[in-house]
């Protein structure tokens, strides 16, 4: 098998695990911005949620998916993590505007502040869990299908066109403000597909438990 070089690093390498991580991406019908903004309402009231994830990524050089498991954490305000378990223990943090991805003893950090595309990135994230539509739409064309408080897909484009040669769209599926679903379109052709199971929404993160869960292991 030919042995695939990893170039994923600074902010290509947070752009596809950030999104291979969780949520968005014109409406696709007339009654479409109202039901994103009555869905973006009901993510804005949540003050946090857990879920468990499998992440199949699919790379053309491969005849099997590459496949990695864990879990996925957020807290208001602005904290986000996702610890992979399987196949090897490493993690991705968002907190205080700063990202880091790895392990405690060996990691790397991107200050949102001084790269404009980690930093486009992150607040389009954060944008979505926190309901903020304006801070989404800065970065991302938009298109929404479905019931805000049922089943609903939701896609999203890159405005920016580096951004573009990293992932040239998202789309997420859930029910209410339970994520289902995300598959990620890289920009080179290569997929990923990540489902969530044992959704708990709301979580609530105590002061310890913040200081645990929200920082590389």
């Amino acid at each position: 098998m030919r042995r695939i070089k990893r170039t994923g690093r600074g902010a290509c390498h947070l752009a596809l695990v950030l999104w291979a991580t969780f949520v968005l991406g014109g409406a696709a019908h007339a009654e479409a911005p109202d039901a994103l903004d009555r869905l973006l309402a009901s993510f804005a009231q949540v003050e946090g949620f857990e879920a468990q994830f499998r992440e199949e990524k699919h790379i053309a050089l491969l005849v099997a998916p590459l496949v990695n498991e864990g879990g996925v954490h957020y807290a208001r305000p602005g904290m986000f993590a996702r610890h992979t378990r399987t196949p090897e223990r490493k993690s991705l943090v968002v907190r205080a505007g700063k990202v880091e991805f790895g392990t405690a003893a060996k990691g790397e950090r991107v200050d949102t502040a001084k790269n404009p595309l980690a930093r486009q990135v992150v607040d389009a994230y954060l944008g979505l869990v926190g309901g903020d539509r304006k801070r989404l739409e800065a970065a991302f064309t938009l298109s929404f299908e479905g019931n805000s408080d049922a089943e609903w897909t939701l896609r999203m484009v890159p405005r920016d066109a580096r951004l573009r040669t990293v992932f040239s769209g998202l789309e997420f599926q859930g029910v209410g403000v339970r994520l289902v679903r995300l598959v990620v379109r890289e920009g080179g052709g290569d997929w990923s597909e990540t489902t969530f199971h044992g959704v708990i929404v709301p979580r609530t993160y105590g002061a310890p438990e913040r200081e645990r869960i929200f920082r590389l292991p």
